[in-house]
């Protein structure tokens, strides 16, 4: 309980406060991802996506219309002009294929979309743990950890680097390159 108190206290510090009618009701909303113990232990792959609604960040429940069955791990919930993109990788395929589901805030419409993130040659990035921000001109920012693998590094402690990328507006689709 106390993770979830963090990790709700950190999105409202980062102005994540947001209120709808209809299919998302709280006032703040958190992605996490969950699972059987018994199998986590052992793989990420059985991990499943979730997104939560809370009114006072104390109770918390799930949004109804929001996908059971999605799989994937490490996610994260930005809300952009009444849509909630939750950002995650599908640990079912390698390297890791980043996915977001973008969940229409009124009518719980969502789509599952594949995003990207380009280096300055154009070049696709391998990357984890993306976390999502709106900088002050509403762009959507990821923040990720270049790397193909989750947790591994050649000797410990390790140190790994923490990029950002700004979501390209010129796409087809919002929040699916960047």
């Amino acid at each position: 309980m106390k993770a979830i108190k963090f990790f709700a206290a950190l999105g409202l510090l980062l102005g994540c406060s947001v209120s709808w009618a209809q299919s998302v009701t709280g006032s703040y909303l958190m992605s996490f991802h969950s699972c059987d113990k018994s199998l986590c232990e052992v793989d990420p792959m059985h991990h499943t996506v979730r997104l939560v609604e809370s009114d006072d960040l104390l109770t918390w429940s799930p949004v109804t219309d929001f996908p059971e069955d999605v799989v994937g791990s490490v996610p994260d919930v930005v809300s952009v002009a009444g849509e909630a993109y939750v950002y995650f990788l599908d640990v079912k395929s390698d390297p890791y294929y980043p996915q977001a589901i973008v969940m229409n805030q009124t009518d719980g419409a969502s789509e599952q979309r594949h995003f990207e993130i380009l280096d300055s040659f154009g070049a696709t990035v391998a990357f984890v743990d993306p976390s999502a921000i709106l900088d002050s001109s509403g762009n959507i920012v990821l923040f990720y950890v270049k790397h193909t693998t989750p947790g591994s590094c050649a000797s410990y402690p390790c140190t790994l680097a923490v990029h950002s990328a700004t979501e390209d507006r010129t796409t087809v689709y919002r929040g699916t390159s960047f």
